[in-house]
Formats: C-alpha cells, structure tokens, sequence
C-alpha cells in the first residue's frame, strides 16, 4: 500500500506513525509516574487519616479491652457504635472500621445492599498475616467488598499488648485515579489533535518540498519521449533536487546535442547521396557521348571504305571529342584532294 503513496503521503505517514510512538510512549510513561504520585499521596493521607481515627477514638477512652462478644475503649462499647466511623468519615472521607478481632463490629463500608458490613470477617492473606501474626500495621491496596481501596490497618492491643482488633481507614482508589484518568484523556485528546494538526502541516509542506520532483519526472518522461524544449525547474537550488535538476539539465543537453549529431549526419548523408546521383549522371553522359562518337566513326569509316570520299562527320560531337572529329574531318578531304 505505501508503494502507492506518493512522497508527501509517504513522510506524512511516517512523521504520525513517529508521533503516534511518541504519544503512546509518553502516556505510558505519563500514567506511571501519575499513579506512582497518586499512590504516594494516597498513603501520605492514609497515615494523616489513621492519625485522625486514632484520636477520634481517643475521644472515648484511652484503653480497648474484649469482654466475651463486646469489644470496648474505655467504656464505650464499639459493636454497632456507627457514630465513631461515621466521624471519621465526616473529618477525613472514606471508609472507616473497627474490628473485634478479625470480625466488623462497626463499620461505615457499605454491603450492595445499602446496610452496613458488620460481621464480615477480615479475609486470610498478607493482612491478616501482617496484624495478628506479625502484629505490624499493614499498608497497601486491598479489595473491600470487590471494590479497590488504598488501606491502611493499625493493630488494636490490649494493656497487655496482645492485639485484640483492627483499626481500618481507607480510601476508594477511584477517588485518586478518577483525576488521573480523565487528565490522561485530555492529554490523549491533545496528543491526537497535535498530531493531526503536525501531519497536516508535514503534508502540506512536503508537498512544497516535492514538487519540483514532480515536475522533473515530468521533465525526464518529456525528454525521453525526445522533447528537448522544455525549462528544467530546480537549477537553482543546493540540495539534492537541485543536483537532480542538474543531472536533468545535463540530459536534456546530451539530447540536443545528439538531435545535432543526427542531423548533421543526416545531411552528410543527403550530400554524399546526391553526389553520387551526380557522378552517376555524368558518368551516364559521358558514356552516351562516346557511343555517339564511336557510331558516327563507324559511319564514316563504313562509307569511306566504300569509296564515299564525301563523308564527313558534320554532327556536333562531345568536346573531348572534337579534335579527333577534325582530324578525320581533315584527313578525308586531303584524300578527296588527291585522288581528284
């Protein structure tokens, strides 16, 4: 398909095909760093958010403790006790949950049903392994309910430092990248505009920068078809379509110069023909001439041995022929003289 473009098609094709490169490339690299910013100010507001949920429930007591299925700090019982989570979510957004354990005892993390997810239990795996067998916080991403979070878990510990429970903050990942992702189609709106306005304006001017080849493949075909009338466009430039134009010109010249060559030839060839036809001609002449002489001389001599010593050759003869016909001329009348 490209063997049919033309030269401008050809680089137009080739300089968006560089920028489409450059475009995915540059997004690629655009995304990366964006969510690689995203995340890490994700977890600089998971530590600001922890801080603020520690001191919400600071608020009610200093000390958590378990009683049978009653999970309490200071004497504030946290089963159920939606209006801690529920101010932690009103200071900071997001989701906030208080575990008893690995189990939800108040939560503001929403079931699709609407009601709240208290008494799920926190699912096995590098969480659960980081709090209750390591008894370390733990920071990363995690699915809550099947949706994306950025999270950040603080082990509950009673007096004796054992953990009893789990304090959860997180935040949805859609909140962070949904300003991510509708930057990136702004910059692929604008990456594809430039581009399309760059391939215009490389068509347009390629189309400047080739057509001189145009009108000198014209040139060449008009030359080779033996036109040698013609102006070679490009003279005057220094860059490789002026050297073209040169080699053009050059030709053109060598044509003319042969179209001479021909027809000095030719008329050589005219002048050496009617030369020939020429001598041919004289030749024809002369030899026609010595048969009249010889005729008439065989006449005189016929009648002259027949005693006719009246002949005489009185038709005009060939100049080079004259002299002999008077010396016959001569003679016969001397023997006419003197025989009487």
């Amino acid at each position: 398909m490209l063997r049919r473009l033309s030269l401008p098609a050809k680089v137009s094709v080739m300089v968006v095909a560089c920028l489409a490169v450059l475009t995915v490339l540059f997004g690629v690299a655009n995304v990366i760093v964006l969510r690689e910013d995203g995340a890490r100010r994700a977890a600089e507001r998971q530590e600001s958010n922890m801080r603020v949920a520690w001191e919400v429930l600071g608020a009610y007591g200093d000390s958590f403790r378990r009683e049978g299925d009653s999970f309490y700090v200071g004497q504030q019982q946290l089963n159920d006790f939606s209006e801690s989570v529920d101010k932690i979510k009103a200071l900071v957004g997001g989701t906030a949950t208080v575990f008893m354990g690995d189990k939800r005892v108040t939560t503001n993390v929403k079931k699709p049903d609407g009601s709240r997810a208290v008494g799920t239990v926190l699912a096995r795996g590098p969480v659960y392994d980081a709090l209750f067998v390591d008894g370390r916080p733990y920071r990363g991403r995690a699915d809550i309910l099947g949706t994306p979070f950025f999270t950040a878990y603080d082990p509950i510990k009673d007096a004796s430092g054992k953990t009893i429970g789990i304090l959860y903050v997180g935040i949805p990942e859609a909140e962070f990248f949904s300003s991510i992702d509708s930057l990136q189609y702004k910059l692929a709106a604008i990456s594809l505009g430039a581009a399309i306005i760059i391939g215009l304006f490389v068509l347009w001017m390629s189309g400047r920068l080739f057509a001189p080849l145009k009108e000198l493949t014209r040139t060449i075909a008009a030359v080779a078809d033996g036109r040698t009338d013609l102006t070679v466009v490009g003279l005057d430039r220094e860059d490789e379509i002026g050297r073209m134009a040169t080699s053009v010109e050059h030709l053109r010249h060598a044509m003319i110069e042969r179209e001479r060559l021909e027809s000095e030839a030719e008329a050589s060839r005219i002048d050496q023909e009617q030369a020939k036809n020429r001598q041919a001609a004289l030749d024809n002449a002369k030899a026609e001439d010595l048969r009249a002489f010889v005729g008439a001389v065989e006449v005189g001599f016929e009648r002259l041995s027949a005693g006719d010593l009246t002949v005489r050759m009185a038709a005009p003869v060939a100049a080079e022929f004259e002299p002999i016909r008077a010396k016959f001329n001569d003679s016969v009348a001397k023997l006419e003289d003197a025989i009487g």
